[in-house]
């Protein structure tokens, strides 16, 4: 569960979430604190070097400012004040959002439609493994939803932070705009989830099959 000490993070993650127009629930964020720092500011790891509330890598930093034309040091995520509070959430989420791009990029053109339940996870695994390490195991599936890629890598331990952050984030009841993340992602031709009934053409007889027995009721009623 989220604690108490990281649910305090709450104000301060929904308001970088509404400065970035970032289509996630608070309750992903808070999920992820919880995962990576257990809500403690400035931790760092001092096997990976990875700092802050949500443990950003050197090299995430590096890149995040050049995307963001900004000048922040590690010390930022090692600090623990509460502009530094705002700061790690706010890498942390714009990296953590990158991951999701990323993850859907990746997903789109093997999956025939991207579902939430696989793109989560899966960004979870890229942002704790990092996309090239996690590209190069998932590339030799064909069909690489989280279940199948828990049934090839059972024992990789990414799998465990992706599930937990998962389930972490599914016990804070969270809303997901899924128009939001399907336009944030990039999602211009494939749904994020999947249409109620799947455009197979097995389905596709099945609900010419309903429609024709519905009409038959209605006629034999008449």
């Amino acid at each position: 569960m989220v604690t108490e000490h990281v649910e305090r993070f709450r104000p301060q993650v929904t308001t970088e979430l509404s400065r970035g127009n970032y289509p996630f629930p608070p309750e992903l964020i808070l999920a992820v604190i919880q995962a990576e720092s257990g809500g403690t500011p400035g931790q760092v790891n001092p096997k990976s070097g990875a700092s802050g509330l949500m443990q950003i890598m050197p090299i995430a930093l590096k890149d995040y400012n050049q995307r963001n034309k900004t000048k922040l040091k590690m010390d930022d995520m090692k600090a623990k004040t509460s502009e530094a509070i705002f700061l790690q959430i706010r890498v942390g989420i714009d990296i953590l959002g990158q991951y999701w791009k990323q993850a859907y990029k990746f997903l789109e053109p093997r999956l025939t439609t991207v579902q939430l339940d696989d793109l989560g996870p899966v960004s979870s695994i890229f942002y704790v493994a990092g996309q090239g390490a996690a590209k190069k195991r998932l590339a030799v599936l064909e069909h690489p939803t989280f279940a199948a890629i828990a049934k090839r890598y059972p024992e990789w331990n990414a799998l465990a932070y992706a599930r937990k952050v998962w389930r972490l984030t599914a016990d804070q009841n969270p809303v997901w705009d899924l128009d939001a993340i399907d336009e944030w992602v990039g999602g211009e031709t494939k749904p994020v989830t999947p249409p109620l009934i799947a455009k197979t053409p097995q389905n596709g007889f099945l609900l010419a099959m309903l429609l024709v027995a519905i009409a038959s009721f209605y006629m034999k009623k008449g």
